[in-house]
């Protein structure tokens, strides 16, 4: 067995400052390396920048609490200039309106109807064999607009006119029968009951003319019903566009009305209803001039139920022309007979939005009201109810404008 070997050692390495001067060797153990020095330097330019950057966000912050505050004071003073200003009462310019008398009128909107106007149809069903109108067609009373396929009524007529001519025969045969039974029942040839007998065929005879007869009017009547006839003169607004087709009874084929003459069928407020009466003239107005005119035919002395106003008809004469077109909206004035007193205001007195309300001043309160008025020519109100001449009217109210806003009077 191989016994281990004493141990190598390596001998110290020798101090190179052997040798060397006392002075030199301090100096040595002294003098800081090149890479110390150099960190020094990094962590003395950090420690600066880090300076700078606090003291530039410290300004930053300074000035940011600064432009705060300033911000913080003037919505403070914006906060108390609005208080006071919505403490402070609204100065507002107010009008008196002046004393005149105008012709009442009354300006209101309505519908144009016919005065006349019908659905027809037929009466039985069938096939459409013949159109004799078509729309637009100006038509008289008693003119036929169609016909139905009537071979089959024609021919009932026939065989209900043969059934008559038969029955008037066999009675002209019971009334010889029954003068000769008689004859002979007088004269004593006969009994008597012969003679009722008689008598009753001759009724029976009668009954069956009379029933026949009532046959062909009923089948006439049938034939009659496979045509419609216009009831009016009058203009066909609607009709089918083809023959052909197999109708049911009661189907609404055609629309006829009476054009010449419309009917006007509006609403005026209750405050006006009193200026309008039967039989006054009504202007149809349209495009700044009069269309037509025409006559009231009824005021309403009720409400009605949905508007809340009072209806009012009219009938209007539709002469060539007038360009008027049943079932449109059109404007209509009603002029009054006698001069009515009235205060003038000028129109910026009527609330924004609204159409007949203002505002009053009273006891430095706003009090709103309702007038009823006409525009005069100049665009001046002439208010007939709702103010007073002497009564200070707000010149121009604002949109958010109500009763009970404290205002003050400006001269």
């Amino acid at each position: 067995m191989t016994q281990p070997g004493p141990a190598l050692t390596t001998p110290p390495p020798e101090d190179d400052t052997r040798g060397a001067s006392p002075s030199a060797t301090r100096a040595k153990e002294g003098a800081p390396t090149g890479t110390a020095q150099g960190f020094r330097h990094g962590k003395l330019v950090v420690g600066l920048l880090s300076v700078a950057v606090l003291g530039w966000i410290g300004l930053r912050v300074s000035e940011a609490v600064e432009e705060k505050a300033e911000v913080a004071v003037a919505r403070d003073a914006v906060a108390a200039r609005a208080k006071q200003i919505a403490t402070e009462p609204r100065r507002v310019a107010v009008v008196r309106g002046t004393a005149e008398t105008a012709l009442p009128t009354v300006v209101f909107e309505g519908t144009l109807q016919a005065v006349e106007q019908a659905e027809l149809g037929f009466k039985v069903s069938g096939r459409l064999a013949r159109l004799e109108v078509a729309v637009g067609d100006r038509i008289k009373r008693g003119a036929v607009l169609a016909r139905l396929d009537a071979g089959e009524a024609a021919a009932q007529v026939k065989s209900a006119e043969a059934a008559l001519r038969a029955a008037e025969a066999q009675l002209f045969l019971a009334k010889d029968s029954e003068t000769r039974t008689q004859r002979v029942v007088r004269e004593g040839v006969q009994p008597e009951s012969f003679g009722v007998q008689a008598t009753q065929q001759r009724s029976l005879a009668e009954a069956q003319r009379d029933g026949a007869a009532a046959q062909l009017v009923l089948a006439r009547q049938n034939l009659a019903n496979h045509a419609i006839v216009a009831p009016f003169d009058g203009t066909v607004t609607r009709a089918p566009e083809g023959t052909g087709a197999v109708v049911s009874p009661g189907v609404p084929l055609f629309h006829i009305a009476d054009l010449s003459r419309l009917k006007l069928v509006g609403s005026v407020s209750s405050n006006d209803a009193d200026l309008v009466r039967v039989g006054a003239e009504v202007e149809i107005l349209a495009g700044g001039r009069t269309a037509a005119q025409g006559k009231v035919t009824a005021v309403v002395a009720a409400l009605d139920e949905s508007t809340k106003r009072v209806p009012v008809q009219a009938v209007i004469e539709n002469t060539d022309g007038s360009g008027l077109i049943a079932g449109t909206l059109v404007r209509a004035r009603v002029t009054g007979t006698e001069p009515v007193p009235v205060v003038r205001l000028p129109h910026t007195v009527l609330k924004p939005g609204t159409q007949d309300e203002i505002f009053v001043v009273e006891d430095d309160k706003l009090v709103g009201r309702r007038i009823s008025f006409e525009i005069a020519e100049d665009g001046a109100l002439l208010v007939r109810r709702g103010v007073k001449v002497e009564e200070a009217v707000v010149a121009e109210p604002w949109p958010e404008a109500k009763s009970g806003d404290v205002v003050r009077s400006a001269p």
